[in-house]
């Protein structure tokens, strides 16, 4: 059995001036203009503040990346000296990377979370190359599922009382590219209200882990409250306890499991409605309790029924 791969690489993108965009891994908040932009703490209740771009309209073919992948904000376009490119990083920096060599030390004043295990990451629906703006307006929340959880990645869980079907959360707490807000500042009719923006994401974070794991002492619980609308998918490098897995599901149930642990430990496995499941040719019951050794890859595939 070969092991689980996801090659999928998450940069949600937007044309449109003025756009608010979430610094990934961090609170900073950024509304992007093609000659300028302001920028703030969601945590904090503080004014805008704002810079002027060293670029010389007008502009054409504005763009905003979110690097989900690197945990930056890329701004780029064309302006009447040719192409420019701007990186805003995690250590509060935006520095001009083509066109010139501008660079502003924004403030520090904004909560940090640590960087994720870049290989975790959920993968659904095969990924469609459209602006952020397209895929709200699309009501499409299957597609916007797997980029947001890589940048819910960025920031450690916390239970929480999300109690609302996911596409809820999905389609009304955010703004821009993936600015949260936990709750309906679109007016659009959902009920829901976080205590903040951050704790909203990191709450939303749980609820989705747990559609997929749920941890008890030694016992793991596989595949346990994934949504009817979700088939079929993978889920990489999930961090549960002192074990990282792999998931594999396709019609609802388990199909694959990679299991690397930090630790020698015993773990049983238990996944609604399957019996037993083969490591190589061995069959084995998943009642039973598994042995792990540190740091060795454990693969169980072909799950089956009672």
């Amino acid at each position: 059995m070969a092991q689980i791969s996801i090659r999928e690489r998450f940069h949600p993108f937007s044309h449109t001036p003025g756009i608010q965009v979430l610094l990934p891994g961090t609170s900073l908040c950024l509304q992007v203009y093609p000659t300028s932009l302001m920028y703030w703490d969601l945590e904090k209740s503080e004014e805008k503040k704002s810079i002027d771009l060293p670029v010389v309209g007008p502009i054409t073919q504005f763009t905003v990346v979110q690097d989900l992948e690197q945990g930056a904000i890329l701004i780029f376009g064309w302006d009447q000296k040719g192409f420019f490119r701007f990186r805003c990083s995690r250590e509060f920096e935006l520095k001009q990377e083509k066109g010139g060599d501008f660079s502003f030390a924004l403030p520090r004043s904004a909560q940090v979370f640590p960087a994720p295990n870049p290989s975790e990451r959920l993968s659904i629906v095969s990924l469609q190359k459209r602006t952020i703006e397209r895929l709200f307006e699309a009501g499409d929340w299957l597609q916007l599922l797997a980029p947001l959880y890589r940048l819910l990645v960025w920031y450690d869980p916390l239970p929480g009382s999300l109690d609302q079907p996911i596409a809820n959360y999905l389609l009304g707490g955010f703004e821009g590219l993936f600015v949260p807000t936990g709750k309906d500042t679109k007016k659009m009719g959902y009920h829901f209200s976080s205590e903040s923006p951050i704790a909203f994401l990191r709450a939303l974070r749980s609820k989705i882990t747990s559609f997929f794991v749920e941890k008890e002492g030694e016992h793991l619980l596989l595949c346990p409250h994934i949504p009817h609308e979700i088939p079929a998918g993978r889920i990489k490098g999930l961090k549960v306890g002192d074990d990282t897995l792999d998931l594999e599901w396709r019609k609802g149930i388990l199909r694959r499991v990679a299991i690397l642990p930090a630790k020698d430990h015993s773990l049983t496995l238990h996944s609604k409605g399957l019996m037993s499941a083969r490591i190589g040719r061995t069959v084995i019951r998943l009642a039973n309790p598994l042995v792990l050794k540190e740091s060795q890859i454990l693969f169980l595939d072909r799950f089956e029924k009672a």
